[in-house]
């Protein structure tokens, strides 16, 4: 296709589409289509020479920006979606489709990153998850973990530094009845929880009392034994009782972490937890 027509075809394309020069280190945009300034709220002139990175809020998934970064610098395709912030102030999901550009000699010249508003997806997926977990751990639902581990584990060299962490408080919620895991007391565990991890690490509620945590970016030799003391953090945070409708509450929980094995599958490493969970509660049921 010659390049004026090709200009033409992304200067009306409906969809956001930025250029990035794959040839600079600092892999700058070089080009913005006006989809793109109407999606972002940035103009042409404020976007030239920035990062993609630079588009994301600081509190956005650090896992997608580790996506997203190892995808642009080793430039090859990647999807990702990150919370943005437009000029005005208004908060939105960015979800960003990075595919590089080659010359016919097959060397890397640019990279396309193809702009999509994906606000009502994620808002309607998270009221889906507050649903299937109940409002009181305002915590998200099992399927964001396995789409998180998806996302975590296509990174090059990241399964190694990946564990996932549970806390089942099932067994102690039987012994003091069932609504012990309802209202304000399973949401003082769950703020208790994510009190003990990292802001990076991914907290879910599964129902039943069981939660599972994404422990990612571990050291690349030490994963073990920093894996085993974020649940010892974990099982300490349990340790008082958590304060809600003004007493307190002594909880208890079976705590454990498995690092990801080498060459296993997302499913894999869930399946291996699933078992260490049904193996802690039938010792708490015997």
């Amino acid at each position: 296709m010659p390049l004026p027509v090709l200009a033409a075809v992304l200067h009306a394309a409906p969809t956001g589409v930025g250029v990035l020069d794959a040839r600079s280190p600092a892999l700058p945009l070089v080009h913005v289509n006006p989809a793109w300034e109407r999606l972002t709220g940035v103009p042409a002139a404020d976007a030239l020479g920035r990062h993609l990175g630079t588009l994301a809020c600081p509190d956005t998934d650090p896992g997608a920006l580790r996506v997203l970064g190892a995808a642009l610098r080793e430039g090859r395709e990647a999807r990702v979606v990150l919370l943005s912030a437009r000029p005005d102030g208004g908060r939105w999901w960015h979800e960003l489709h990075v595919a590089p550009v080659r010359d016919g000699d097959g060397v890397l010249t640019h990279l396309l990153a193809f702009s999509t508003d994906a606000t009502a997806r994620v808002e309607a997926e998270a009221r889906l998850s507050r649903l299937a977990t109940g409002p009181d751990a305002d915590l998200p639902h099992r399927s964001r973990l396995v789409e998180a581990l998806e996302r975590e584990l296509a990174t090059p060299g990241a399964a190694e530094r990946t564990a996932v962490l549970f806390c089942d408080l099932s067994a102690w919620a039987e012994g003091s009845g069932r609504a012990m895991l309802g209202g304000p007391v399973l949401a003082a565990v769950a703020a208790r929880l994510r009190a003990a991890l990292r802001r990076s690490d991914l907290l879910v509620h599964c129902g039943d009392g069981l939660f599972l945590a994404m422990l990612c970016d571990l050291p690349a030799t030490g994963a073990e034994e920093v894996s085993a003391r974020a649940a010892a953090a974990v099982k300490a945070a349990l340790d008082e009782p958590v304060a809600a409708d003004g007493r307190l509450y002594p909880v208890d929980g079976a705590v454990g972490v498995l690092v990801h094995p080498a060459g296993a599958s997302p499913q894999d490493l869930l399946g291996a937890v699933d078992r260490a969970v049904a193996v802690a509660r039938a010792t708490s049921a015997g």
